[in-house]
């Protein structure tokens, strides 16, 4: 397969896809399947290139030599790494909505109500809905409180953090694929907010975790376009 992301330099939300990039090693690795991820390195950006090396476990030359990656980590390593460095900068702004131990009828109320402010449609808004009560609902019952409920709305948006004080889930896989070793109507909360969300997070810190949502435009994190270097070469 060809396996192409969305270039970073116009916008895109890399901090996801390289998360992609990294899970899907070992999401994959049972099925009789390889693939090719073609970067233009003339253009890429020099950190996400070297996130691309870092999650690829092979690379590809120009003249189509394929060798190990020296520099590949694990991808559990690696999502692990990753859990706490996104920021969302409306985060720095007072927030529209603060509850403190909400229960999940409340935190949807007062999403669907912050949300209606918005352009946002109503599919949207109630994939947001759907998001904030399994959030909340995994806060109270597999967390520590207090639950914290906070959100922001712009124009084409609205971000909403749930944080508490326990230490989140253990798996880095959390909520891209159901749960391991769960039954199969078990553990689907997190991976369904995924899918109806424009953006989730999960974030660990040494005071707690904290879950990310963000419905309607996904903030485009800024990138260069690159350094002017051209290395020939394709990451698989």
């Amino acid at each position: 397969m060809i396996g192409a992301v969305p270039d970073p330099g116009i916008g895109t939300q890399w901090e996801g896809w390289v998360r992609y990039e990294a899970a899907i090693n070992d999401l994959y690795a049972a099925l009789p399947v390889w693939s090719i991820c073609p970067y233009d390195t003339r253009s890429i950006a020099a950190e996400v290139l070297d996130d691309v090396e870092r999650t690829h476990p092979y690379l590809v030359t120009a003249d189509g030599e394929h060798r190990p990656n020296p520099r590949y980590t694990e991808p559990t390593a690696f999502l692990s790494e990753r859990a706490h460095r996104e920021i969302d900068p409306l985060e720095q702004s007072r927030p529209d909505l603060a509850l403190t131990d909400p229960a999940p009828t409340d935190g949807r109320r007062a999403a669907a109500a912050l949300a209606a402010t918005t352009t946002l449609d109503r599919e949207t808004i109630d994939g947001l809905v759907v998001g904030v009560s399994e959030a909340l609902a995994n806060a109270i019952r597999h967390g520590r409180p207090p639950v914290e409920f906070r959100a922001w709305a712009a124009p084409e948006r609205v971000l909403v953090v749930v944080r508490d004080r326990g230490s989140g889930p253990s798996d880095p896989y959390a909520g891209y694929l159901p749960r391991r070793g769960e039954q199969v109507d078990s553990g689907l909360g997190l991976w369904i907010t995924r899918q109806v969300c424009s953006r989730v997070t999960l974030i660990q810190t040494p005071e707690g975790f904290a879950v990310r949502l963000v419905a309607g435009t996904p903030y485009p994190v800024s990138s260069a376009r690159g350094n002017g270097e051209s290395r020939g070469v394709a990451r698989a």
